[in-house]
């Protein structure tokens, strides 16, 4: 309702979509490091549960000197080298594309095509201005 069918309001529903598209990447990117550090706590854990119990048969617990928490610190760390990438990459794809979006709503805006409500939401994803102060002025 607040966007027309002119090439301006095509523009800024796809900027928008796209946004939305790589927010919903970070949080499956979120939830894939969420998942494998707990699956690798649990193995941890497992790892830990079966040396003590070879140590009550007599046995050694652990062929090396790691224990739960050095294992488990070292596949957490490892899963976070391979997930950082994913997440700097869709956080720098989301600035990007929110910088974009802002842009496009102060083009709309100072155009005069834009509904109040579009002034409105240019403020709201941008109210502490950090985006503004980040890339320069954009409103």
């Amino acid at each position: 309702a607040m966007l027309g069918d002119d090439a301006g309001s095509r523009r800024l529903a796809a900027q928008l979509a796209l946004v939305f598209d790589v927010a919903d990447r970070f949080c499956a990117v979120q939830d894939r490091v969420f998942v494998d550090c707990l699956a690798a706590l649990g193995g941890e854990r497992k790892r830990t549960e079966e040396a003590q119990q070879r140590i009550q048969k007599g046995d050694w617990g652990y062929d090396g000197n790691a224990s739960f928490e050095d294992g488990a610190f070292q596949a957490i760390e490892m899963l976070g080298l391979s997930s950082l990438e994913g997440v700097e990459s869709t956080t720098a794809e989301f600035e990007e594309g929110l910088k974009r979006l802002l842009e496009l709503l102060v083009e709309r805006l100072d155009e005069g095509a834009g509904h109040n409500a579009l002034r409105f939401l240019t403020f709201r994803l941008d109210f502490n201005n950090y985006y503004s102060k980040k890339h320069g002025q954009l409103a």
